[in-house]
């Protein structure tokens, strides 16, 4: 392990550092520790359509480097993976690694940062989004966790049959068990990691920061969803079924047939299309058209938009491995109804900043949207007073030296 002071700090995501990600971890505490001007920080990530190989993003030199991340049981992907990651050590030579997602084929990179002596941190995006250690990646909570099914140790890995399938196995979860230090976001993490054995000694749970310098507008209202006379309800995910859409749906219907000054909006860029074109069909089979307004491309400046607009911050998700929306729409005035999971849970509660729901339980998230709607101006203030206190906790804009808590964390 090495335990000098880390000068140069290499943050890498497989998907990161462009406007839609600002939110996220990775870009949030690179650019706060580049902007404290302590340490030199550098980007990098995979290499997408339209971006450049070698640039900066935001003010932070950049590396977008194609086959950096491997995919797996691809032995050709894995060798392109090695090449990238030693090309990406020589040109940056970091003392700092810091990986953010678990998932993230991240093998070869840590494998050579550790070989080369410099300190690697891991983050992780919920250890329950590992399709190794559950058969239901949607709910996850509800499935049983298959701790013998992971292989971090090369002897496991053995020969015959569905060796290769193994051997890829490991590459995903070596890194888990050979960095200095691990980063959870929620809490919930700790006990499945105690269960698949990693060392807690390594191990820090820190808050999820955000920025809330980027849910500022800059732009008056957007004509197309002011719905003047409407109240708002909104939801932006993935279209995956561990995020509740479409439990979502089911409200819109539900609580159309009952209030005509309510209108449902979700949004989500998910490339899904077979997803998209059933809720098209939802949206008509169920005469919703005007009541359920389905988005698949929006910007930040529309996100940001509707979080303000939106009377109710609807997230009915079945399992997050944070969940940071909740936070982003309650600084911005929502009143959020959220299923009652881990790690929602951990920073949301009922009564208190949010109202949540037995997970799952159709009935119960109606009631609640219904009451968010119908809340008198003293509960939507202290709601929100709650909301306060808990956005400014996790906003990284209002500390003052955060390389030091930085620093600490991570050595």
């Amino acid at each position: 392990m090495n335990d000098k002071v880390p000068r140069r700090v290499l943050i890498v995501s497989p998907d990161a550092f462009l406007p839609r990600y600002n939110m996220f971890p990775d870009f949030v505490i690179g650019k706060k520790l580049a902007d404290e001007g302590t340490l030199q920080v550098f980007f990098a990530t995979r290499k997408t359509a339209g971006t450049r190989m070698f640039g900066s993003y935001e003010g932070v030199r950049t590396y977008r480097l194609p086959g950096l991340f491997y995919r797996n049981n691809r032995l050709w992907s894995l060798c392109r993976s090695f090449f990238a990651a030693l090309l990406l050590l020589l040109l940056v030579r970091p003392d700092l690694l810091f990986v953010n997602h678990f998932r993230s084929g991240c093998f070869p990179l840590v494998f050579l940062a550790r070989l080369f002596g410099c300190r690697t941190v891991q983050s992780e995006a919920g250890i329950l989004h590992d399709d190794y250690i559950t058969d239901d990646r949607d709910n996850p909570l509800r499935a049983p966790v298959k701790v013998d099914n992971i292989i971090w140790r090369l002897g496991a890995v053995g020969g015959g049959r569905g060796a290769k399938k193994r051997l890829f196995n490991y590459f995903r979860h070596w890194p888990w068990y050979h960095v200095d230090r691990l980063v959870f976001y929620s809490r919930h993490n700790l006990d499945y990691a105690r269960l698949i054995g990693l060392d807690e000694r390594k191990i820090k749970t820190v808050r999820h920061f955000f920025n809330a310098r980027y849910l500022e507008r800059s732009t008056a209202a957007i004509e197309q969803y002011r719905l003047p006379g409407k109240k708002v309800v909104f939801l932006i995910c993935q279209l995956k079924l561990r995020k509740g859409y479409d439990l979502f749906l089911e409200a819109a219907k539900r609580v159309a047939g009952s209030r005509e000054d309510v209108v449902f909006i979700l949004a989500s860029s998910s490339p899904d299309k077979a997803r998209r074109e059933a809720i098209r069909e939802f949206v008509e089979v169920n005469n919703l058209d005007g009541k359920l307004l389905f988005l698949t491309s929006i910007s930040n400046e529309v996100r940001n938009y509707l979080y303000e607009r939106a009377d109710v911050y609807l997230m009915p998700s079945r399992y997050e491995g944070f969940g940071l929306p909740a936070i982003e729409a309650g600084h911005s005035g929502c009143v959020v109804v959220a299923s009652d999971v881990p790690a929602l849970n951990e920073f949301l509660e009922d009564g208190t900043n949010a109202l949540l729901f037995a997970v799952d339980d159709l009935d119960d998230l109606y009631r609640q949207v219904l009451a968010a709607l119908d809340l008198n101006d003293d509960e939507k203030a202290k709601l929100a007073a709650g909301m306060a206190r808990s956005s400014e906790w996790f906003d990284i804009g209002r500390l003052e030296n955060f390389t030091r808590e930085f620093l600490e964390l991570v050595q």
